[in-house]
C-alpha cells in the first residue's frame, strides 16, 4: 500500500506570496494554487522552489519590474536634467538656469523615491541589508532633498545678483557650492543601493562599476568643489588649487558618466526581465 503524500491538498492551498498572472498581471494572492486567473483564465503559475543562492531580479513580480524599469529610466533622465541645469547655472545669469536645475532636482527626488520602493519578498528571497532595510531606504530618500536646497540657493544667488545685496551674493554662491557637494555625496547613497540591486540581478561587474562611480563622485565632488571654492583666497597658491580642482572635477565627471551608463544598463536589465 502506497504511502500518502505529506500534503495531498497542497495545490488547493491559497497563494500567499506576491504572484502575478503571466498574461494579464492580475494579483493572485489568496486564490487556490491549482486554480486559474479570474480575469483571463490562465492557470496560476507554480511558485519556484527555494533557490540555492536565493532569488534573482528576474524572479520578481512583473508589476514590480515595470515600476522599477520606469523609475530607473526617469532617474537617468533626471540626472541629465540636473547636469544640464548645473552647467547652465555656471555659464548663464538667466532665471531659466536655476529653474531647470530645480526641475531636475524634483525629478531626481521623485525617481529615487520610486526606485527605493521595498522589493516584494518571496519564499526564495534572501534578505539584503541594503535592499530590505527600511531605515536605510528612508535615509536615501530624505538625503536627496539636498539637491532641491541647492536649487533654492542657486535661485537666491540669481535674485541677489540684480539687487544691492553684495554680501548675499557671496553667501548664496558659497551655500550653493556647499549644497551641490553634499548633493553628490547623497547621490552616492543611491549608487550604493543600485550596486546591491545589480548584485541581486547577478551582474557583479556592474555592481563593481557602480561602487567605483561612488568613489569618483564623492572624492571628485568634495575635493574638486572644495578647492574651487577656496581657490580665490589662497593667494600665490591659487593657480595650483585651480589646477587640482580641475583634475578632481574631471574625476567627478568621469564618475557621473559611469554612473549614468550603469543606471541605464540596470533599467535595460529590469525591462528585459519583464519579457523573461
Amino acid at each position: 500500500m502506497s504511502e500518502p503524500s505529506a500534503n495531498p491538498n497542497r495545490f488547493a492551498d491559497p497563494v500567499t506570496d506576491d504572484r502575478m498572472c503571466r498574461k494579464c498581471d492580475y494579483e493572485l494572492r489568496g486564490l487556490p494554487k491549482s486554480g486559474n486567473c479570474p480575469e483571463c483564465g490562465t492557470p496560476i503559475p507554480r511558485r519556484k522552489g527555494r533557490l540555492p543562492n536565493g532569488d534573482n531580479l528576474t524572479d520578481a513580480p512583473v508589476k514590480y519590474l515595470r515600476r522599477l524599469s520606469f523609475s530607473l529610466a526617469m532617474l537617468s533622465l533626471s540626472a541629465f536634467v540636473l547636469g544640464l541645469g548645473l552647467v547652465w547655472i555656471r555659464s548663464s545669469k538667466e532665471w531659466i538656469a536655476p529653474a531647470v536645475f530645480a526641475v531636475g532636482a524634483l525629478m531626481w527626488i521623485t525617481s529615487v523615491w520610486m526606485v527605493t520602493e521595498r522589493r516584494p519578498l518571496q519564499d526564495s528571497t534572501v534578505p539584503d541589508r541594503s535592499l530590505d532595510n527600511r531605515a536605510w531606504l528612508l535615509t536615501i530618500r530624505y538625503t536627496q532633498w539636498i539637491w532641491f536646497l541647492a536649487a533654492l540657493a542657486a535661485g537666491l544667488h540669481w535674485v541677489a545678483v540684480d539687487q544691492p545685496w553684495t554680501g548675499t551674493i557671496g553667501f548664496a554662491l558659497v551655500l550653493h557650492i556647499a549644497l551641490v557637494i553634499l548633493s553628490f555625496i547623497a547621490s552616492g547613497l543611491v549608487l550604493v543601493y543600485l550596486s546591491s540591486m545589480s548584485e541581486w540581478a547577478g551582474d557583479h561587474s556592474l555592481a563593481g562599476r557602480l561602487r567605483g562611480a561612488v568613489w569618483c563622485i564623492v572624492v571628485g565632488g568634495v575635493v574638486g568643489g572644495g578647492l574651487s571654492a577656496i581657490a580665490p583666497v589662497l593667494g600665490a597658491f591659487m593657480l595650483l588649487a585651480i589646477g587640482l580642482s580641475v583634475a578632481f572635477l574631471l574625476l567627478l565627471v568621469a564618475g557621473v558618466i559611469l554612473a549614468f551608463v550603469s543606471v541605464v544598463q540596470i533599467a535595460g536589465m529590469s525591462a528585459q526581465a519583464i519579457t523573461s
